[in-house]
């Protein structure tokens, strides 16, 4: 099982770079499970949205 952490995603900027190449990372190391802690992402308030 690989799994995937990504620690302290802070704000719109990091919110929206994730979203942008999370589904590559995944690809190209075939992540079974991800883990990201973010903060201070207001654009969003309560559960990401289901990009990941």
């Amino acid at each position: 099982m690989n799994i995937l952490a990504i620690g302290d995603l802070v704000g719109d900027i990091g919110l929206n770079k994730l979203a942008d190449e999370i589904k590559k990372i995944k690809e190209e190391n075939n992540i079974d499970f991800t883990i990201v802690n973010r903060r201070k992402c207001s654009r969003r308030n309560g559960n990401y949205k289901k990009a990941i």
